[in-house]
């Protein structure tokens, strides 16, 4: 099974939300407990709770940028390549969806819907392992 399979499948049957979702994929690379995960995750779902913010599973995809990538230590304050990379990961998800933002994606207040929550999370999966693929993660 995939990363998206499984994300998808976490998404559907567990009924995790979507940042739970993308990011419980990755708890074996990061070396942490799902139920460790899933309280990490918790507030970004939604787009951070209300349809206003930026839409979960980016927020996940970032958030597993920084703990696959970020430093370890003091000394190993390395934030400005995380934030290229983060910045990258988020470019091109709007690339691909034209927003970030989760009403924007559902077209709550335009009527354009542009992509489902399933859709998200299986982007926001792919992105990072594309990315990953590349060397850039």
């Amino acid at each position: 099974m995939t990363k998206i399979e499984k994300a998808l499948e976490l998404k559907r049957n567990k009924k995790y939300s979507c940042s739970q979702s993308v990011g419980c994929v990755y708890c074996e690379e990061v070396h942490m407990e799902e139920k460790d995960m899933l309280h990490l995750m918790s507030g970004f779902g939604i787009g951070m709770g209300g349809f206003e913010g930026t839409c979960g599973a980016v927020s996940a995809g970032v958030a597993v940028i920084g703990l696959l990538m970020g430093a370890k230590s003091e000394e190993e304050n390395n934030k400005v390549k995380v934030y290229k990379v983060a910045k990258e990961y988020t470019r091109r998800f709007k690339e691909k969806n034209k927003s970030l933002i989760c009403k924007e994606l559902k077209g709550i207040e335009t009527g354009e819907f542009l992509r489902s929550c399933d859709g998200c999370v299986e982007d926001a999966v792919e992105i990072l392992e594309e990315m990953r693929a590349e060397g850039l993660v």
